[in-house]
């Protein structure tokens, strides 16, 4: 039996979205198709990849991973298999994407439940760092500003006017997609994405800046039978915007001794204290992967060790899932 892997990049959007049926945007949909066999790298021999309707063999065989497709003897597929696929693993979960696995006909066993999704969106949405970062300063003895989550235009005017330099970002979104540096934009244009931004998701989350910010990193896990098991740190580089541009591939060891000149905390105790929030507080209602997005500053000395969490695949676990299917 075999696992069926499906790259979604969209997941995000979708969880926001949060209807049975969702078109992503172009740009989001070209990177879907182009990225299709991207899974091929943490599957295991004789896995299966869904690929997007209407792909050709001639597409397929033209896309980037191919030649790891091939020397795993994956296949490929717009369909499911009930007879040869016993669990689904997609890049995250939502309405949408279980919604199109019924449709090609793929039991409810192998889904997670509309009830199930509803509490990984409610956990998803990023007033979770709020709390999230209380029980951090208080594990960790910091005193990291917290977000603050603003209902009008007014809140969240009155924290652009107040805050320089802060961000804004909307309540679901990934990957730098969804932020806004305040005083980035025009007054009335940045207005109007905070407004657009309350208008579709409710809220926007405002955040303070990390002064000289040195690092951008992430701790990721897998959070199972209530535990969050640890895999290993991520290094990453960032536009000044958040928007993400590569993961630094390099081992643990030297990962952890970049972090080590950036931080003022030692990553072991970040670990054990982000384990417990985990643990506490995304465990009761989230199994899968997950990854928290941190950054810290060798110049102040501030470490922001839970800005955001990612509750599906990340690139970052790329590296530290292929090595454990190995």
């Amino acid at each position: 039996m075999a696992t069926l892997h499906i790259f979604n990049p969209e997941t995000d959007f979708a969880l926001a979205a949060g209807i049975p049926i969702y078109t992503p945007p172009a740009k989001v949909l070209s990177l879907k198709h182009s990225l299709s066999l991207l899974p091929a790298i943490y599957a295991r021999r004789g896995d299966y990849i869904l690929v997007p309707n209407g792909m050709t063999t001639d597409d397929i065989s033209s896309l980037k991973y191919y030649d790891i497709v091939k020397a795993k003897d994956i296949t490929v597929t717009p369909l499911f298999s009930a007879s040869a696929i016993d669990s689904i693993d997609p890049w995250g979960w939502n309405l949408s994407i279980r919604n199109q696995l019924l449709s090609l006909g793929a039991p409810d066993a192998l889904l997670k439940s509309e009830k199930e999704i509803a509490l990984l969106r409610s956990t998803a949405h990023r007033r979770t760092t709020i709390k999230a970062n209380i029980l951090l300063n208080n594990l960790l003895g910091i005193h990291t500003p917290l977000p603050e989550e603003l209902i009008s235009i007014e809140d969240a005017t009155n924290f652009s006017r107040n805050v320089k330099g802060c961000y804004f970002k909307s309540p679901w979104s990934s990957s730098g997609r969804g932020i806004l540096v305040g005083g980035s934009l025009e007054e009335r244009l940045e207005r109007e994405w905070l407004q657009g931004c309350l208008k579709r998701q409710g809220s926007v989350i405002g955040e303070y800046p990390c002064k000289g910010k040195t690092l951008d990193f992430a701790l990721e896990w897998r959070i199972e039978n209530g535990t969050a098991i640890f895999l290993g740190i991520n290094i990453f580089r960032t536009t000044r915007g958040g928007s993400f541009i590569e993961n630094i591939l390099l081992s643990q060891n030297e990962l952890r001794e970049i972090f080590s000149k950036h931080s003022s905390i030692d990553l072991s105790a970040i670990e054990a204290a982000q384990r417990q929030v985990l643990t506490e507080e995304i465990a009761p209602h989230y199994s899968g992967l997950a990854g928290v997005d941190g950054c810290c500053s060798a110049l102040t000395g501030e470490v922001r060790p839970f800005l955001e969490i990612n509750l599906r695949h990340t690139m970052g676990q790329i590296p530290l899932l292929t090595s454990l299917c190995e």
